[in-house]
């Protein structure tokens, strides 16, 4: 009797034994797994948190943009360029709110260029700001992928150029007003015919034309008119002495 409640003590604590191992196996694998999804969440966040700073700390403006043209992600560089805040604009049509009715098409052209793998360098086009003011953004276009290459949809970095256009236009009219007046000052440094008794100038259409009507539409001088010593003296001889 006693080896028989013996030998059955011995197969109760070998399933005991057995249970014990099959529930720990079990119970391992989902502590592992739920370890190791802790473990890349939290190095997924920190990487969220590194790339948040360096597009905080951008010069440039940058801009994500999923598949349909849905702003993701509007960094400091563009809310400072665009007057908008970045959670005014998330979720919002890039196209439609940032860009003129006139270009659209054009430009999501470009974005499509991206979105299909081939990246887009050195584009110039205007973008309107929250008031609707123009600015000429140069920009590049670069789509995103996921771990499985999977297209997240494209980033946009650029650099408003707006003064640089705006003093480059300056100086192209400053150089036509200066070439303008070089070759006015060649037309009176050539050889002129004067009449050598009433001091006309002959014109380049054969007109003889008075000394000052000349001068005043070959420059930019202006006459007004008086007596020399001489002349004062001719005309009026009791009021001018001779000089």
């Amino acid at each position: 009797m006693a080896n028989q409640v013996g030998h059955y003590l011995k197969i109760i604590s070998f399933y005991l034994i057995y249970q014990a191992s099959v529930a720990a196996s079990l119970k391992r694998p989902y502590e592992v797994l739920f370890r190791d999804l802790g473990v890349r969440e939290r190095r997924l966040r920190a990487s969220e948190g590194r790339l948040r700073a360096i597009l905080s700390n951008a010069a440039a403006l940058v801009v994500f943009l999923a598949p349909d043209w849905k702003m993701h992600e509007f960094n400091l560089g563009a809310q400072e360029t665009f007057g908008w805040q970045r959670g005014e604009v998330l979720a919002r049509n890039f196209l439609q709110t940032m860009i003129p009715p006139a270009q659209a098409e054009t430009v999501e052209r470009v974005l499509g260029e991206a979105l299909a793998g081939n990246p887009q360098r050195a584009v110039d086009s205007v973008m309107l700001d929250r008031q609707g003011r123009a600015h000429h953004i140069l920009w590049n276009c670069t789509r995103i992928d996921d771990s499985q290459g999977q297209a997240l949809g494209v980033v946009i970095s650029g650099l408003d150029i707006t003064v640089r256009i705006k003093y480059a236009q300056e100086r192209e009219k400053l150089i036509e007003s200066l070439q303008e007046a070089l070759a006015q000052v060649k037309t009176l440094s050539g050889l002129l015919p004067i009449c050598s008794n009433c001091k006309k100038i002959r014109d380049d259409s054969g007109y003889w034309r008075k000394i000052e009507e000349y001068l005043q539409k070959h420059s930019q001088a202006e006459f007004s008119h008086g007596l020399c010593p001489q002349c004062a003296h001719q005309l009026y001889p009791n009021i001018f002495p001779r000089p």
